[in-house]
C-alpha cells in the first residue's frame, strides 16, 4: 500500500476571503541570500580591531569613571563608544573618537538615555572627561570634506596602534 502526503494550506487574499490550497499552489521558492560585500565584511573587522584598540588603550576600565572591566580584574563589561558618532570611515576609525564606558550604566543607560537631559549630562560628562583639546580634534574631524578611504591602510594603522597599546 502506497501513501502518498499531501499537505493543505489556508490562503487569505487580500480582501480577506480563506480558501484552502493545496501544495502544488504555494510558491515555495528559497528566497536568494543577499551578497554581502567585501568593503562590509572589511568594515566589520575594521570596527572590532577599532574596538579592541579603544579597550586597550584605556586597560579595560572606563575612561568616565575609572571602573575596571572584566579583562582588567573587574566585575563589568567594558563597551567601546564613538562619541562623535560614526558616519565617515576617518571619524569611525579615529581613535580620538573613541572612549571606554561601562556598557549598562554608562553606555546604555548614560549616553544612548531616550531622556534627552540624561543623554545630554553624559556627553557633557565625557567631554570634560578627554578635554577640550581632544574634543576639538573629533570636531574638526567630523566637519572635514572627506574623499574615499582606504580600508587597508585603516587596517594597517589600527593593527599598528594595537599592538604599541599592548606593550
Amino acid at each position: 500500500m502506497r501513501y502518498s502526503i499531501r499537505y493543505l494550506f489556508v490562503v487569505t487574499d487580500v480582501l480577506g476571503t480563506s480558501r484552502v490550497a493545496k501544495e502544488e499552489e504555494m510558491n515555495f521558492k528559497p528566497q536568494p541570500k543577499r551578497k554581502i560585500s567585501d568593503s562590509s565584511v572589511k568594515k566589520r573587522h575594521l570596527d572590532a580591531l577599532w574596538t579592541e584598540c579603544v579597550k586597550e588603550r584605556s586597560k579595560y576600565q572606563s575612561e568616565l569613571s575609572g571602573v575596571k572591566g572584566i579583562k582588567a580584574g573587574g566585575l563589568s563589561i567594558i563597551a567601546a563608544h564613538h562619541i562623535l558618532g560614526k558616519n565617515t570611515n576617518r571619524l569611525r576609525y579615529s581613535l580620538s573618537n573613541g572612549i571606554c564606558l561601562i556598557n549598562g550604566k554608562e553606555h546604555i543607560y548614560g549616553v544612548h538615555n531616550t531622556n534627552p537631559a540624561i543623554a545630554s549630562e553624559y556627553f557633557d560628562r565625557i567631554v570634560s572627561s578627554i578635554g577640550d583639546k581632544r574634543y576639538k580634534k573629533i570636531r574638526m574631524l567630523q566637519k572635514a570634506k572627506v574623499g574615499s578611504s582606504d580600508l587597508g591602510l585603516i587596517k594597517y594603522y589600527l593593527t599598528k596602534k594595537l599592538k604599541e597599546f599592548k606593550q
